[in-house]
C-alpha cells in the first residue's frame, strides 16, 4: 500500500474533466457507466432470485 498523499501528476481523464468544454461529456460518460453497471447488477440479482424461486 502506498502512503496517501496528493498526486502531482494529472491523469488523462482528470485533465479532460477539468476542460470546460469536455466536463459535460465527462460527467455524462461517468453517469452512463454507473447506470449500466447498476442495471446489470439488478439484472444479475433478479436472475438469481428467479433461479432460487424455481429451485424451491
Amino acid at each position: 500500500m502506498m502512503p496517501a498523499r496528493p498526486v502531482n501528476r494529472e491523469s488523462k481523464t482528470g485533465a479532460k474533466c477539468f476542460d470546460e468544454k469536455l466536463i459535460i461529456i465527462c460527467i455524462s460518460f461517468n453517469c452512463n457507466l454507473a447506470f449500466f453497471s447498476i442495471k446489470s447488477f439488478h439484472f444479475y440479482i433478479n436472475r438469481s432470485i428467479t433461479k432460487y424461486r424455481l429451485a424451491n
